[in-house]
């Protein structure tokens, strides 16, 4: 990008970009629309990735930026991986890289579109990470393009066809890990990949074969990336490590819950009907599937083998998750559930419940708002039930 547009694109990083592509005739001899591009690009920059945000960076096709890592999930990752040389086979924008330059000696990525691979040039001079090469080249071809052994080689996969389509599977993205693994464990000892969060966790630990750890991470409440440590040798997948954790701004970890299937296996849990307090698992929790396991850790006793949402009579602190007070259990009925919640105003969830929160609004008269959670349940005996509940008063959620 040249100097004069990424000066305009720094003074009116602020504007509204669209307004702005409006008003391009106000700007004789600036290219608006690509700045405007930037600038959208630039402001989600802020937010996604804060340290990226300063003048002089370019943001290539929109797609990158869609794909691209946080800077929370990227400084966890980076925490991960050993320190020496290490091989990125996917650089896209190149946040991961970057951060893994922080922990790493000496760092290859490969890109192979040219424009993007030039963008990530230009940024890490801007961010004068003199550690990181870039390549323009296939990652299939690695071979003919570096030489030597790597302390890792990450990669996350594209996870659009050609046709631009969203996909997840792992012979549907690119490139095909699955065909690949093998010719990457003789350059390493550990590959990092990076898979799309709806994955099944099960299935891809027995299709990559050489799992030997899993990580399941969480940022702001939500899912964020499942990550595959592989290594040259096969364990049994019951007895792998899979880590739920969930993030903070910094990458630093709020909680970690480590398991392996085999130990969620032999675990027995106590269910109950709803007891003072309800807790809900943390997204990273859920995804893992380690109910049981969750359960008996904290305590805390289930309300249905199927009904994701435990219970206790006191107030259980540190669990993963929200942490509600049942103020009341309802029958799924429009009159007990008015008297219960006379302002007609709550949050709605439901597990393991045949009606859908929206159904459930109509049915109950219930608008959103208030201070009010409703969860349309099954109790461990089969019964249908709504919960009333508040949040604790001073009880942070982890």
């Amino acid at each position: 990008m040249i100097p004069e547009l990424s000066r305009f694109v720094w003074e009116h990083r602020n504007d509204d970009p669209f307004q702005l592509a409006l008003a391009r005739k106000q700007y004789p001899g600036v290219a608006v629309a690509e700045a405007a591009a930037q600038i959208e690009a630039l402001q989600k920059t802020r937010l996604k990735i804060p340290s990226w945000y300063r003048e002089g960076m370019y943001f290539p096709p929109r797609l990158s930026m869609e794909q691209a890592s946080s800077e929370a999930a990227a400084r966890f990752k980076a925490g991960l991986v050993p320190a020496g040389r290490l091989l990125d086979l996917t650089c896209g924008l190149g946040i991961d890289t970057y951060f893994f330059s922080k922990v790493c000696t000496e760092i290859t990525a490969i890109e192979q579109n040219s424009v993007v691979a030039d963008a990530a040039r230009h940024n890490y001079s801007v961010l004068e990470a003199g550690k990181i090469s870039v390549i323009t080249g296939d990652s299939t071809d690695f071979e003919t393009l570096v030489t030597g052994h790597f302390d890792c080689i990450f990669l996350d996969p594209a996870r659009r066809d050609q046709q631009q389509r969203k996909v997840f599977n792992w012979n549907d993205c690119s490139p095909d890990v699955l065909a690949l693994k093998d010719r990457l464990l003789k350059h390493t000892g550990f590959v990092l990949i990076k898979a799309a969060p709806m994955l099944d966790i099960h299935l891809s630990v027995v299709q990559l074969e050489n799992v030997h750890k899993v990580w399941i991470v969480e940022f702001a409440g939500e899912v964020k990336e499942v990550l595959y440590q592989l290594g040259a040798s096969r364990h049994p997948a019951t007895q792998i490590t899979v880590e739920a954790t969930g993030i903070d701004t910094c990458g630093r970890a709020l909680y970690r819950f480590g398991f392996t299937p085999e130990a969620e296996k032999e675990a027995t849990p106590v269910y109950s009907d709803p007891l003072r307090y309800l807790y809900e698992p943390s997204p990273a929790l859920l995804k893992s599937g380690a109910m049981k396991l969750f359960g008996e850790r904290f305590s805390l006793k289930k309300l249905h083998e199927n009904t994701h949402l435990f219970t206790s009579e006191t107030l259980i602190p540190g669990v993963p998750g929200r942490t509600f007070e049942i103020v009341s259990v309802c029958r799924y009925d429009k009159k007990e559930i008015s008297t219960a919640v006379p302002e007609l105003k709550a949050s709605i969830a439901t597990r393991n419940f045949p009606d859908s929160p929206e159904i459930m609004a109509r049915k109950l008269g219930l608008s959103p708002g208030g201070s009010v959670y409703l969860f349309g349940v099954t109790l461990h005996d089969h019964r249908k039930a709504v919960l009333v509940c508040r949040k604790p008063p001073q009880h942070p959620d982890i």
